[in-house]
């Protein structure tokens, strides 16, 4: 394999990610019309539920097919052939076992859990969100099968389906909820019953899928053993779950800390109620901009293995650097744009400036998280399935032990610091173990550090200059918010961009070879 193969694999990856990138940024922007229509105390509510339904949707998606597909695989590689009766049906079962363990553990704790977090009027939301979880082994068996195949048309199918049923209940049963002809906690109920419907048409897709393409009944021959079969499948799903929900494990702290952390503040309910509200609106921007730095990491990092890099480190590791710049580019562009811009984009988006000095530091997290998720997949596809995941746990666990130290102190802004701290944890940790194992620093050299400065430094210039001049009397109008906002995005990135592949240093040509709309690259690297 030479250099078009492994151009042809990035392509290839970027292909195969654009659904998923679609859902996971429709997964995250649709709550920002959810805050508009509940406040900040309806969006408290439906974040107070979110972490819970966004990890059943993670091992639906991404985490138990993954696991299928691997494990029946490696089925196939011992000689054997995986069919329905004798590997499909047996991993269906275990999962549902499992999932009907998550089930009642959720249900029953469900009066516990509210306590815990200061809001018994949560215990039903926890119980309808418990529900979900019965629904997981029907698509993951479903999308591991078409992993298998490397049929990836449905998957995607049902993906985008799942996700765009889920979204339009939601934002539904949010505008009858906002109209105030219903209690504000009924959302959580709605968005359990949301999740149900999208899996029910993944189901359906994927079924049908199925159906017409004649699924044999079983195999010649085959074994599945309940004992090694069922802990890898657990043991992967749960493991590829965690490296794609970082930010989800992050957000589950704040859900069960941040509510009485802010009492203890001095806030009382009701105060602390539309504080974590506020905090909130920083996560599907964190989401999105760390979705679009880490994706094409994601996607393709597990077909890369250890074995894969030794052997052909002209193809691999070329992918991985790359994979690596483009989430420290991103990262960088997209934290330091949020917060050059943070209270324009904080009024347009939720129609006040209300937290943005907080929000403005919870932004740093883009950053962090493009690279420490991107870091994390790369371990995870050379094997250390183990080791991510405990770093990410250990990430989770310093964001609640930092929750419950700052703050009370520094209120939400304690908050935002406790994410960007945990999560900088994260990176230390995942960095340290890839230098360690890949014996490489992607990006080492001054030269690549100076291009990112300068590509930097030209957009924050720009965006000074941009906001002084926007900066009317008319900017209370969000049409002219919405305006400004987009001239200022739009004139930022392009100059970021231009900069860093005009200025020869950060991406070298090859690598820009590597990537779509490469003659374009090219063409701005070559101007005079």
């Amino acid at each position: 394999m030479g250099n078009d193969d492994s151009k042809q694999l990035v392509k290839g990856a970027i292909v195969l990610a654009g659904a998923g990138l679609i859902g996971k940024v429709l997964g995250a922007s649709y709550r920002i019309p959810v805050q508009n229509l509940l406040g900040d105390e309806g969006f408290y509510i439906y974040q107070q539920i979110y972490p819970i339904l966004g990890l059943a949707l993670m091992l639906s998606l991404f985490g138990f097919p993954s696991a299928v597909a691997k494990v029946a695989s490696s089925f196939e590689e011992e000689g054997q052939v995986a069919g329905w009766r004798n590997f499909y049906m047996p991993a269906w079962v275990v999962l549902m076992i499992a999932c009907v363990l998550f089930w009642a553990v959720l249900y029953v704790s469900s009066g516990l859990l509210a306590s815990v977090i200061g809001d018994g009027k949560l215990r039903q939301l926890y119980e309808s969100a418990s529900f979900v979880f019965l629904a997981i082994p029907f698509t993951a068996v479903l999308r591991g099968m078409c992993r298998v195949d490397a049929d990836m048309v449905p998957v995607a199918k049902s993906q985008l389906a799942e996700q765009t049923i889920r979204v339009a209940f939601i934002i539904g049963a949010a505008t009858v909820i906002g109209s105030g002809a219903v209690n504000l906690y009924r959302i959580g109920t709605a968005a359990a019953i949301a999740a149900l419907l999208g899996a029910a048409s993944a189901v359906f897709i994927l079924g049908n899928h199925f159906r017409r393409n004649s699924l044999s009944e079983s195999a010649p021959f085959g074994h599945f053993s309940w004992s090694y079969h069922a802990s890898t499948l657990l043991g992967i799903g749960i493991v590829a779950t965690l490296n794609h929900a970082l930010l989800l494990i992050i957000q589950l702290g704040d859900m069960l800390t941040m509510l009485p952390s802010l009492r203890q503040f001095g806030l009382n309910f009701n105060e602390a109620v539309i504080e974590k509200g506020i905090f909130d609106r920083g996560q599907p921007l964190i989401q999105i901009g760390s979705v679009l730095g880490s994706a094409l990491a994601l996607s393709v990092m597990p077909a890369i293995s250890q074995r894969k890099l030794r052997e052909e480190p002209g193809v691999y590791g070329p992918f991985m650097r790359i994979a690596f710049k483009l989430s420290i580019a991103i990262g960088t562009g997209a934290a330091l744009g949020l917060i050059f811009i943070f209270p324009e984009t904080n009024r347009l988006l939720f129609e006040d400036d209300a937290g943005t000095g907080a929000l403005r530091i919870l932004m740093l997290s883009v950053f962090i998280s493009s690279i420490a998720i991107t870091m994390a997949a790369m371990l995870q596809g050379l094997g250390f399935y183990r080791r991510t995941a405990y770093w990410i746990l250990v990430c989770f666990a310093s964001k609640i032990v930092l929750n419950l130290l700052l703050v009370p102190l520094l209120g939400i802004t304690g908050g935002a610091l406790a994410t960007v701290l945990a999560l900088l944890l994260m990176l230390l940790l995942t960095g340290r173990d890839l230098i360690k194992h890949t014996r490489k620093v992607f990006i080492s050299n001054k030269r690549q550090t100076q291009v990112l400065a300068v590509a930097s430094i030209g957009m924050m210039t720009f965006l000074i200059i941009g906001k002084t001049v926007l900066n009317t009397q008319f900017t209370h109008s969000r049409i002219i918010l919405l305006a400004e906002v987009v001239l200022l995005v739009a004139g930022g990135a392009g100059i970021f961009l231009w900069l860093l592949i005009r200025r020869n240093g950060f991406f070298t040509d090859e690598e820009l070879l590597m990537l779509p709309a490469s003659r374009i690259f090219m063409k701005i690297r070559k101007i005079k």
